[in-house]
């Protein structure tokens, strides 16, 4: 399992350079590797946060905002 860690203004800029590459004149197999590219110094190995410290701290935090978002009290509207 992984965590992508890309701010959202460089997802933002992705997405626009993906849904623009025939434009630019790109081919279907540049932007895949861009994307690639773009992806695989930014990915974090979710196991590998079981480490000591901060990083577990992280791990933790992590887990405890999936939760919150998940709960049934948290939905804007009963049963979403």
């Amino acid at each position: 399992m992984t965590f992508l860690t890309l701010r959202d203004d460089e997802m933002y800029q992705l997405a626009k350079e993906t849904a623009t590459y025939k434009e630019r004149g790109l081919t279907l197999d540049d932007i895949l590797k861009h994307i690639g590219d773009k992806f695989s110094p930014a990915t974090v190995n979710l196991w590998s946060l079981l480490g000591g410290g901060y990083i577990r701290l992280s791990y933790r935090t992590f887990l405890i905002a999936v939760s919150i978002r998940q709960d049934e009290l948290n939905r804007t509207q009963p049963g979403e």
